[in-house]
């Protein structure tokens, strides 16, 4: 091929190159990413949370009096929350992967057809909305904002997200405020701190014993909330528990079978679904109180490292 030629063909490809730069350039193709949050509002004006599942009942979580709480009136926890919101309100998708009506169903963000809706609140109005769909990687989800027709893949999980209100309920609600001075079993025992140590009714209690038995009260943590229409179960201990908020009764029931127990407090509503271990390690009796008492039961020991699991 003559060089003639050769660079004939050169002014063409760099003619042609400077004509596709020019195109890109008057189409916007060379922008910079947006990366603007995708929902813009002020975290310190949320005072509800609102997810719906699909055609479900929305589940509402409410800030009242600076505390956040469960439709059922039980605490929920609020450090989840507010990291949720601080992640909600830090969205960044600067490209969207699709913009047409048949993606947006593909990809389950469409108004007639999504996976979540979340709506944060600020009273009755909403300040933020957001359509969750489906997952195109680990830790990611297809998300939209309700009104625009783009569809974004942002750093989220359902998980984060959840409908179910047992995901956001404080489960270290029944806890001991500070220190426990006084456990009482009704009909059965009451330890108290004194001067002298641990008392066991009008005598000396264990003082290892004593102090696992505070600290099981201290580090309480339930599983879930019992369904509504549960039966009620039956009483197998009430324990008059005294910290430094005064003296709370908590009640421990047993359900349909063995291993459902649940706990309830005079200091909030509903019944909370407590692990089979721990319930087992609160129905101690007196003798395993007593200084020089015997080894409590093998398998309460084995439950004491999932009970540190559990509080953490």
């Amino acid at each position: 091929m003559s060089g003639r030629r050769i660079g004939w063909l050169v002014g063409l490809l760099v003619v042609q190159l400077l004509l596709f730069v020019a195109l890109l350039a008057g189409r916007g193709g060379f922008r910079e990413p947006d990366n603007e949050p995708l929902l813009v509002f002020a975290t310190d004006s949320v005072d509800g949370l609102e997810i719906t599942e699909g055609s479900a009942e929305p589940l509402r979580l409410a800030l009242t009096d600076g505390r956040w709480t469960l439709p059922s009136g039980a605490p929920a926890d609020s450090a989840k929350i507010e990291d949720v919101l601080n992640k909600l309100a830090d969205l960044r998708a600067p490209w969207p992967v699709a913009t047409s009506a048949a993606a947006r169903a593909r990809f389950e963000v469409a108004d007639d057809n999504r996976q979540r809706h979340v709506r944060l609140l600020a009273g009755e109005r909403a300040v933020a909305e957001l359509y969750l769909g489906t997952s195109p990687g680990f830790r990611r989800l297809h998300a939209r904002v309700p009104g625009q027709d783009a569809v974004y893949e942002v750093d989220l999980t359902h998980f984060q997200l959840s409908a179910a209100a047992d995901e956001w309920l404080d489960r270290g609600l029944l806890q001991a405020a500070g220190e426990v001075t006084a456990i009482a079993r009704e009909g059965a025992w009451r330890l108290a701190r004194s001067d002298a140590g641990w008392m066991l009714d009008d005598g000396a209690a264990d003082t290892g014993a004593a102090e696992q038995m505070a600290s099981r009260f201290t580090n309480l943590r339930v599983l879930g909330l019992v369904p509504d229409d549960a039966a009620p179960a039956e009483t197998r201990a009430t324990f008059l528990v005294t910290d430094a908020n005064g003296t709370h009764r908590l009640t421990l029931g047993v359900g349909a079978t063995e291993n459902e127990y649940e706990l309830t407090s005079d200091r909030f509503p509903g019944r909370f679904r407590l692990a089979a271990f721990l319930a087992e390690q609160l129905l101690v009796e007196a003798d395993a109180l007593l200084p020089n008492a015997e080894p409590a039961d093998a398998a309460l020991d084995a439950g004491a490292d999932r009970a540190a699991d559990l509080a953490e």
